[in-house]
């Protein structure tokens, strides 16, 4: 009976928990599939069916239902990723590379055809926006711009190099690069990007 009740209790401890965490990870794109329900209900179930395992004199209830719910979303993430990685007998699944005729009734490869969000949603990618791409690169320029002439060659370099190769690019001493670079941070950092 004593066990029942510890079972119940934890079910019941365990219900919000996750619940939360269920609206947490809905957003992960290896479960856009789910509904935040079915998420829901995975993890009960994963929850309830362990349950029985808790022992007091290991640790607290919470640590013990944390630990089995990060388990179970592990697991979900897994199963999730599996399935789409090995789709039922059956699908239709093509390439991005494949060849079709576009719309100019030019043989191109697939993914030339689609829109950018066609193709992230594809790829299970976030687009970015590119006018806030070309809008930030334009303000990191004008930003270089306003640096002092002997360092401006120096943070465009590093646009497109890393601090080694720009170092050895300019033939710059541990020491004078470190200086170049405080001086650029502080440049940099006199401007509030987020609202570029």
């Amino acid at each position: 009976m004593t066990q029942r009740i510890s079972s119940s209790r934890l079910i019941d401890l365990a219900t919000p928990m996750v619940e939360r965490t269920a609206h947490n990870i809905s957003a992960r794109s290896e479960l856009q599939e789910l509904d935040v329900e079915d998420i829901q209900q995975e993890l009960l179930v994963h929850v309830i069916e362990r349950v029985e395992h808790f022992d007091p004199d290991l640790g607290t209830e919470l640590a013990f239902l944390t630990q089995i719910i990060r388990t179970g979303v592990a697991m979900l993430l897994r199963k999730s990723s599996r399935q789409r990685s090995n789709p039922p007998e059956g699908t239709d699944v093509c390439h991005l590379s494949d060849f079709v005729d576009g719309p100019s009734l030019k043989s191109e490869q697939r993914i030339v055809g689609m829109s950018i969000e066609d193709g992230d949603r594809r790829r299970h990618l976030s687009s970015r926006d590119p006018l806030a791409e070309l809008e930030l690169s334009d303000a990191i320029e004008e930003r270089i711009a306003t640096l002092p002439d002997d360092l401006q060659p120096i943070a465009g370099q590093l646009m497109t190099s890393n601090k080694k190769e720009t170092a050895a690019t300019f033939g710059l001493s541990r020491r004078k690069f470190s200086e170049a670079m405080k001086a650029i941070t502080e440049h940099f950092a006199e401007v509030d990007w987020f609202t570029k």
